[in-house]
């Protein structure tokens, strides 16, 4: 039997130690670096509980708080509140708007409800000179109280169920809107809809080659620009899409042609009757104004015309001969006037 000096050399050999037994300096090392790790923790922790809101510096140098959690929670409402709002949004001249015009939520029901049982006469043209006849002859129309009608205090203002609901004169007082623009005047037609008893719309459009022909007075070596570029200024091709959708919808639409409007002498359908021209009658008939005063109204608007001298201008009477042949010269000029032509459905012989 080996004695213990035998036993003790043998397990003194590195070699010959058991594989499951660690030195004292190695436990020692290990349990010094659990220790650093764990206080590094701790302090690492009171820091972050104890140190003031942290702060950010611009590129100027200047500290900038930033933003706590209520400082968060309230502009996530207002983002919130600002999508809900722009989703009662209808329109405006000018410009993408609301009708609500910053009208708390509990009042726009209120308002709507009483915009309903108010009728919207909406009337525009793209063209300056159909909006210009409008203003004037519909501004003498509102001023006669047996016609019920009103007309906005600034044309082509804001167009609100606040301003809506707001007019007095009864259920069958109805209120004129102008729209000076196809792009705008199709916005506030699909939201009037919605917050109009009675909604009708009154449309002028123009020959595109008349009105393109219009344009030669603009042209010149001063303002150094073409007619095609002028005739591509208008923007005509916003018409036709108006003019289709307003198609579609006969029971609240009417559409009339400059050139009808103007003329001196009236149809030969209606050259019997005392009433004037057969457009303005039908203008007057799709109002409901009372047959006895057409032909009043007739001779205002005959001479709302001569005073605004459109006639020469409309019909393409001003016009030098160099013209035509320009318009014939721009082959894609001529090519989108006889397209626009055809949408509107006019005539190739209505020049």
């Amino acid at each position: 039997m080996p004695s213990n000096y035998a036993r003790i050399a043998k397990y003194e050999d590195p070699e010959q130690r058991p594989s499951g037994s660690s030195s004292p300096t190695t436990t020692r090392l290990q349990w010094v670096c659990i220790a650093v790790l764990t206080i590094t923790a701790g302090v690492l922790l009171v820091l972050r509980l104890t140190q003031p809101p942290r702060a950010d510096v611009s590129l100027d140098g200047t500290v900038l708080e930033l933003p706590t959690n209520a400082t968060i929670a309230r502009a996530r409402a207002a983002r919130r509140a600002r999508r809900w709002q722009m989703g009662m949004a209808m329109g405006r001249t000018g410009h993408f708007s609301s009708f609500y015009q910053g009208l708390p939520p509990r009042r726009i029901k209120g308002q709507a409800a009483k915009a309903a049982t108010r009728a919207v006469v909406l009337i525009g043209s793209h063209f300056e000179q159909g909006n210009a006849l409008l203003k004037r002859v519909f501004g003498e129309l509102c001023q006669r109280p047996r016609l019920s009608l009103r007309c906005e205090s600034s044309w082509g203002g804001p167009h609100d169920l606040k301003s809506l609901a707001s007019v007095k004169g009864g259920k069958r007082r109805r209120i004129v809107w102008l729209e000076s623009d196809a792009g705008r005047l199709r916005s506030t037609v699909r939201a009037v809809r919605a917050h109009a008893s009675d909604f009708r719309l009154v449309h002028l459009i123009w020959d595109p080659q008349q009105a393109c022909a219009a344009q030669w007075s603009h042209t010149g070596k001063a303002n150094n620009a073409s007619l095609g570029s002028l005739c591509s200024n208008l923007h005509l091709e916003m018409v036709p899409p108006l003019y289709k959708r307003a198609k579609r919808d006969r029971a609240r639409s009417l559409q009339l042609r400059l050139e009808d409007l103007v003329r001196r002498k009236a149809s030969k359908a209606s050259s019997s009757s005392a009433s004037g021209p057969a457009a303005w009658r039908l203008l007057f008939k799709f109002l409901d104004l009372p047959e006895k005063v057409w032909p009043e109204l007739a001779t205002v608007a005959s001479r709302a015309v001569g005073d605004l001298g459109l006639r020469d201008q409309v019909l393409g009477r001003d016009a030098p001969p160099w013209v035509g042949p320009a318009i014939l010269r721009n082959s894609s000029l001529d090519a989108s006037l006889r397209r626009l032509r055809t949408d509107l459905d006019y005539g190739q012989n209505n020049m």
